[in-house]
């Protein structure tokens, strides 16, 4: 995930060979749209050294689900599909995280609608191709929610998005109007705006500035995990057994390190390229449904989507944090259309 309304760095490419990360960056100042924010390069990155660190035993799979896989230019997309009535419910994941981060909202759409979810390539169980092989960019990961839905023959559906599956799927539901019925954002964002707040562990990863601490963590697989473990705390407000969720996410986190660092080099670019007017194009209805404890994507952002996506639909969840659906998955279940 992301925030803005800092002053931080754009990196341009990346590539991972052999445990290591070079990345590269000019120095300018970038304007976004009409808010008045800036962003500005910084130092170049060198190149950095990633501890090898391999992934745990993952959660299981929720009940009835049943496990398929799509083909993407060689690579496979890992996915599950929960059989049910009418459209589909296609639930999208942000980062640092994978489908397991619904696990407390499934057993509550079950049996009332068609629910797919999915791993993005570089995370979870789908493949995880070296970044220099693959684009770990926002329209990578649209081209990879086109697959997935042409794959399993899918139209008409309600699109969920978390964090950094935002942006892809709002491009989606652009470009696809007949394939997305029904659009949710949860705790995300899309363009530069003043209330965006960047995540610390973001932070240490885009901010070329900051690069000296990424290299520190990055080499230490204890201080991974630690930092892992603290920033994902930072996104649950009053969810029980947190420790266990966490475990649940940290599990499938090490190896896709190379894919967090990659998409965190081109974040800022991409979002600062993008302009908030472009959602007045969205034609389906949008439901806005935020936790309101989030620090970092919060109620003001949530707002700003409101005011530029006409008719669209905001509500604000109390005691609830940037991971809506851990910490009251009740009222995000409502939100996407379950009484």
């Amino acid at each position: 995930m992301i925030g803005l309304g800092v002053v931080a760095a754009c990196s341009g490419s990346s590539a991972i060979r052999s445990g290591e990360v070079a990345t590269t960056t000019g120095a300018a100042s970038v304007a976004a749209g009409t808010s008045g924010a800036t962003m500005t390069v910084v130092t170049p990155r060198t190149t950095m050294s990633i501890a090898a660190m391999a992934d745990g035993t993952p959660p299981p799979l929720p009940a009835g689900a049943s496990p398929f896989q799509v083909d993407l230019a060689g690579h496979q997309i890992h996915g599950i599909d929960i059989p049910g009535p009418g459209p589909a419910v296609v639930l999208l994941h942000g980062f640092p995280d994978n489908i397991h981060l619904y696990d407390r909202l499934y057993p509550l759409l079950a049996g009332r609608h068609h629910v797919v979810a999915f791993d993005f390539l570089g995370w979870g169980q789908s493949d995880k191709p070296p970044p220099g092989s693959y684009p770990y960019t926002s329209a990578g990961m649209t081209g990879e929610i086109a697959a997935v839905l042409r794959d399993r023959q899918l139209t008409g559906v309600t699109l969920v998005v978390h964090d950094a599956s935002g942006p892809p799927g709002i491009d989606f539901a652009l470009a696809n109007p007949s394939a997305v019925a029904h659009l949710v954002l949860l705790n995300t964002y899309y363009a530069l705006t003043p209330a965006l707040r960047p995540p610390e562990a973001i932070q240490f990863s885009a901010d070329a500035s900051m690069q000296a601490v990424e290299n520190a963590l990055e080499a230490d697989p204890a201080a991974v995990e630690s930092m892992y473990r603290w920033q994902m705390s930072r996104f649950i407000v009053s969810a029980p057994d947190q420790t266990g969720f966490i475990d649940g996410l940290w599990s499938e986190f090490p190896e896709a390190r190379p894919a967090f660092i990659a998409l965190n080099d081109v974040l800022f670019d991409e979002v600062a390229a993008r302009s908030a007017n472009t959602l007045a194009g969205l034609t389906m209805p949008v439901t806005i449904a935020f936790g309101a404890g989030d620090p970092y994507l919060g109620t003001d952002v949530a707002k700003d989507f409101a005011a530029h996506i006409p008719g669209s639909k905001l509500t604000l969840i109390d005691h609830a944090g940037h991971f809506v659906q851990v910490d009251d998955p009740h009222a995000v279940a409502a939100a996407i259309g379950v009484p």
